[in-house]
């Protein structure tokens, strides 16, 4: 599987890019399918990561265990951790119907997390 990283916004605090695989970025292509009132808050509040960095409001982004985070915009959740020199790396979005982060979701993340640092350490990662 290729791995890439897709740079989605630069700011003052941090830098925030999405994991893309085999050409095709998903966080990119959910963005794509939100309404348009929903993709501008969650365009916002990534704006407002990047430049300030991690917001210390808990309705906004949650800590979910292993190192993995949570954006929540309205039911979008976007997971996410973070690399050394100020970079969050978002792993997916996904539709979030339900009280509790499904396990399929964090079993995701997690597997996209360790693929990214071991890929890292190996054979370096590619950025677009």
């Amino acid at each position: 599987m290729a791995l890439a990283v897709r740079k989605i916004k630069s700011g003052n605090a941090f830098s925030i890019c999405a994991l893309q695989e085999n050409n095709r970025c998903d966080l990119v292509e959910f963005l794509s399918e939100v309404d348009d009132m929903t993709r501008a808050r969650l365009v916002r509040t990534i704006e407002r990561i990047a430049d300030f960095g991690p917001l210390k409001n808990l309705d906004v982004v949650k800590p979910l265990g292993n190192k993995l985070f949570e954006m929540k915009i309205s039911w979008v959740r976007i997971v996410f951790f973070y690399d050394e020199a100020k970079l969050i790396i978002c792993t997916h979005a996904f539709r979030k119907d339900s009280q509790k982060t499904p396990k399929r979701e964090l079993s995701r993340a997690q597997s996209l997390m360790k693929l990214y640092f071991c890929r890292r350490a190996t054979e370096g990662i590619q950025f677009c």
